[in-house]
């Protein structure tokens, strides 16, 4: 990578003083300042320092979407500027960890194997095992437990006996190995043995990571997890025991989530232990740390276990209000997901924009003032086009136009396209009220989301009837996703909403769309449904 014209260094240095000093608005506009001026000066080494920086800062502020943007665009400048396989790598995996924690797993995945793919040309150990660490992260977060684990072996026997940031990633290795532990234990049946064996095994990594070099804080991570194994395990009185030792350094630590976490565990130990009425205050402090710092993933669990404490303690209100306030969490996180992936795509095809612009300049320098207006004004009306339905949190049928351009670039890979409609919609707004008509059409909406994968696209489509896109799917598996959606639909209890409703729907579903044309795809989809409905309705029919 040549030396940057731009004194990026100096820039980024200045703006972590800022960031020690807890300036971080001032920190984002010297770094965005200076990037302007890097890529006036098409100087891609500093531009790529500088967006690392600035994306490092957007993360670690929660403006997760935002960093990942950033780091795209820095993967580009990065490539331009010709970086070693140490910095593609670090940007690969740094982007996966990132996207996987937005809930863009599919997108993560790809990045993870290009941050892995790398790793095997890292020249330093550090980097090497940072980027390892990363990708393993993310394949811990995919339920992908092998991987993880191997990859976690493999930075633990690598950086033995390193020293400075291998070291510490080498500790930071054992502690998230427990962690996939834990993790893939949770996915078994509390009778399966497997599950006692890797709780075990939890606690065997965190004891080893305890006895390595560990980055301040960690060792209490690493203690707080083995609790969480103990207790997991049914061993109520060692997890106190650990959990009361720990209690001067948790007491003197600042990492508000750790110590809520903490006292999460201690809610867990009085709950096995009969202790209802500490059980609740506990959850309830809990709940409190983790919302004190906007740390929300952790909530909607513990407040499903204060409603368990609620409910054994005859406190059958309370309970009710901690169950549905999990409830209507989970629901929010899920429309939020689907915006941000929605916001993650937007991303990835502009940074596509500037890699086709580049490519423009080095040809056809005449024209460089005319491509770029052109792709400013492709992603301007993809950013447009991608909107909301307010009423159910789905996408809506702007959105649906402004990927269509994306489903047009050429692929192999096939697609399916299904349009979901109400039965007898009218007869819900008539029989029960429009409001219990707009409480239906959420409620489809919650079922369509469940069921659908995060590569998957789903809309309100108009009125009644919803679109499902459903990528990289064949005609039979599609088929099969459909029918399981009327299924779910029918047998779910409307009671909950009106005594009396009963809802079905009615599906068409056209397959094998590659490459896609959305339009037409929507317009056979369309004839399928109208032949459902004239069949008796409540059933799913195919094209062909």
């Amino acid at each position: 990578m040549d030396e940057p014209t731009v004194d990026a260094a100096a820039a980024r240095d200045a703006a972590r003083l800022l960031v020690e000093a807890k300036r971080f608005a001032d920190a984002q506009a010297l770094l965005r300042d200076a990037a302007n001026q890097a890529r006036s000066a098409q100087d891609w080494s500093g531009l790529y320092v500088l967006l690392e920086a600035l994306g490092a800062l957007l993360r670690n502020q929660e403006q997760r979407v935002e960093a990942v943007s950033v780091f795209l665009d820095a993967l580009w400048a990065c490539r331009q500027a010709q970086g070693s396989a140490d910095q593609l790598g670090r940007l690969e995996a740094t982007l996966a960890f990132t996207l996987v924690n937005l809930g863009a797993a599919d997108q993560a995945a790809e990045h993870a194997a290009a941050g892995l793919a790398l790793s095997e040309s890292m020249t330093r150990l550090d980097e090497r095992v940072r980027t390892l660490n990363a990708v393993a992260l993310t394949n811990t977060r995919l339920g992908h437990f092998q991987s993880a684990r191997r990859l976690y072996a493999q930075i633990v026997r690598e950086a033995k006996g390193a020293a400075g940031q291998a070291q510490w990633e080498r500790g930071g290795a054992l502690i998230n190995l427990g962690v996939c532990f834990n993790d893939e234990a949770l996915t078994l049946d509390a009778a399966d043995p497997r599950r006692a064996q890797l709780l075990r095994r939890s606690i065997r990594c965190a004891k080893a990571a305890l006895r390595t070099s560990l980055r301040p804080g960690h060792a209490l991570a690493a203690s707080l997890n083995c609790a969480d194994s103990l207790l997991l395990l049914g061993s109520a009185d060692e997890a106190s025991d650990l959990l009361a030792a720990l209690e001067p350094e948790l007491q003197a630590s600042r990492d508000t989530e750790l110590r809520g976490f903490a006292t999460g565990l201690r809610a867990r130990v009085s709950l096995q232990r009969g202790e209802h009425d500490a059980a609740a205050r506990l959850f309830a402090a809990a709940i409190e740390l983790f919302e004190s710092v906007a740390s929300y993933d952790e909530v909607p669990g513990l407040l499903e276990d204060l409603s368990k404490a609620e409910e054994a303690r005859s406190d059958l209100c309370c309970a009710l209000k901690a169950e549905r306030r999990a409830s209507a969490m989970r629901r929010a996180r899920a429309r939020a997901l689907s915006q941000t992936r929605m916001r993650v795509v937007e991303a990835r095809y502009e940074l596509e924009l500037a890699r086709r612009t580049a490519e423009a300049e080095r040809t056809l320098e005449a024209r460089i003032d005319q491509q770029r207006a052109q792709l400013t004004a492709q992603a301007d009306a993809m950013s447009l086009a991608a909107h909301t339905d307010p009423l159910t949190g789905l996408g809506n049928r702007r959105m649906l136009e402004g990927i269509s351009n994306l489903l047009k670039a050429p692929s192999e890979t096939p697609f399916c396209v299904a349009l979901i409609d109400v039965d007898h919609f009218k007869r819900v707004n008539d029989n029960f009220s429009h409001m219990v008509g707009d409480q239906v059409l959420r409620q489809i909406a919650d079922i369509v989301r469940e069921n659908c994968r995060p590569t998957d696209v789903a809309a309100r489509y108009g009125g009644e009837e919803f679109a499902l896109v459903l990528s990289g799917m064949v005609r039979d598996v599609g088929a099969r996703v459909c029918e399981r959606l009327r299924d779910r639909i029918e047998q779910f209890d409307w009671a909950t909403i009106r005594t009396g409703l009963a809802v079905t729907v009615s599906i068409g579903l056209t397959a094998d769309v590659c490459p896609a044309d959305l339009k037409e795809a929507l317009a056979r989809a369309d004839s399928c449904l109208y032949a459902a409905k004239n069949g008796g309705r409540n059933q799913v029919r195919l094209d062909g």
